[in-house]
């Protein structure tokens, strides 16, 4: 896209301090828990 860089959902998450999952694809499933991000999880990924 000549207007927004597209991101990979893995470095996405890397970088961000508030993460926000709205639907639960099996790829989110795998992302390490971090607590020193703040997340948003509307579909049960975070659930440990």
């Amino acid at each position: 896209h000549n207007v927004f860089k597209l991101t990979d959902y893995k470095e996405a998450y890397t970088k961000a301090d508030i993460v926000v999952f709205l639907v639960a694809h099996t790829s989110f499933k795998s992302l390490p828990y971090d607590e020193t991000k703040v997340i948003l999880d509307f579909c049960g990924i975070s659930k440990r």
